[in-house]
């Protein structure tokens, strides 16, 4: 997969970073490891694979709203698409949506997708990290996409995005939930 098409993948972070925490996020996330001042959650339902390349998307929530995105901005959550290179322990961030909110609730702060040529940028994952124990789940799974759990996990995502006129807005978007 080349690094254009990654980025294309990637840009569904605009759907989903519109998703603020709800009932259903327990069944999306998966409590990976705590440390480093930040709970580190997975989505193994979204995992993708491609000739030893792994994709997930992840979740990380800050035990004190002090993150600092990549333009300066204080984030509580930052939800990012991952690929793992499972093989040679490496990995690239596609795109990061930085969130005021815990489990990518309230206000979206700030966003960073990657350039093409960053793209191509595989950083050595080091062991006994918050990386290292990101990447044993995205590795970990056999490689079969779940179908079901993805098109429930997509229609959630646009329930919430683009609700129907006999729906309103989602709750949590309405009231400005954080």
């Amino acid at each position: 997969m080349n690094a254009k098409h990654r980025l294309h993948t990637a840009s569904a972070a605009t759907l989903i970073a519109l998703w603020s925490g709800s009932a259903s996020a327990a069944d999306l996330w998966t409590a990976v490891i705590a440390a480093e001042g930040m709970t580190s959650y997975a989505a193994p339902d979204t995992i993708l694979p491609h000739s030893g390349i792994k994709s997930m998307w992840e979740l990380r929530d800050h035990k004190d709203k002090d993150g600092r995105s990549p333009n300066g901005k204080t984030f509580a959550s930052v939800l990012r698409r991952v690929e793992y290179d499972c093989t040679n322990e490496k990995l690239v961030v596609l795109s990061e949506t930085f969130f005021k909110g815990r489990m990518s609730a309230g206000e979206l702060v700030d966003s960073a997708g990657i350039s093409v040529e960053k793209a191509n940028e595989w950083l050595a994952i080091k062991p006994d990290t918050v990386e290292a124990a990101m990447m044993s789940v995205a590795c970990a799974e056999p490689g079969a996409l779940n179908l079901g759990a993805l098109r429930r996990f997509i229609a959630r995502m646009v329930s919430i995005v683009m609700p129907g006129p006999e729906t309103g807005p989602a709750p949590a978007l309405a009231q400005g939930k954080q």
